[in-house]
């Protein structure tokens, strides 16, 4: 019998430390001053929040947890074009296309929700010209997220900034700390 017993606490403890390395953990912010992938770009990241460092194409990070707000940074080679439309961009093309294109993309990443366009407008990006376009963001569930993008293009690179919340308490509460972060957005190039 104790034996038995003894066989079934240790192979709950093997699963336990087995299944823990697989959880996918974030990681509170230490240094603010974070590099994107392959040093291409660098923002200052808001206090007191944490990072998904598991994840290693884009910055991403939040305050209360990805469910209730998430910040994230990604970029790509135009030439290579948006991952989800494969759409290529070249040095001709104006921001306000760019801005359609971006568009089209995150309504293919957030397939299977109503996204509905509210707005695009110009916005200076690290002293370029780039987009900041809003959206609302309907889950099948009926929970509405709103969106904000800011999208711009630089020496072959398409950079995308994004934030998402909840439109109850959670979208309002940090969106000034989202303008502030991507007012510290710097490309490298």
């Amino acid at each position: 019998m104790r034996r038995s017993r003894f066989s079934a606490v240790s192979g709950v403890i093997v699963c336990a430390i087995i299944f823990s390395s697989c959880v996918k953990t974030w990681t509170r912010v230490e240094n603010p001053q974070m590099k994107g992938p392959n040093g291409l770009y660098r923002v200052t990241v808001p206090a007191c929040w944490i990072h998904a460092a598991f994840i290693a194409d884009r910055i991403c990070i939040s305050k209360d947890g990805p469910s209730l707000n998430w910040i994230e940074v990604s970029h790509f080679d135009r030439s290579a074009g948006f991952p989800l439309t494969h759409t290529t961009l070249n040095g001709d093309h104006l921001i306000t296309e760019v801005a359609e294109y971006d568009l089209a993309e995150l309504k293919a990443r957030f397939k299977g929700h109503t996204v509905n366009h509210l707005a695009t407008e110009p916005a200076e990006i690290d002293g370029k010209t780039g987009f900041r376009m809003r959206l609302e963001l309907i889950m099948p569930s009926g929970l509405v997220f709103d969106v904000m993008a800011y999208g711009m293009m630089d020496e072959g690179h398409f950079y995308q900034m994004l934030y998402k919340a909840p439109r109850i308490h959670y979208y309002e509460k940090e969106l000034a700390t989202f303008e502030d972060f991507v007012a510290t957005f710097k490309t490298a190039l």
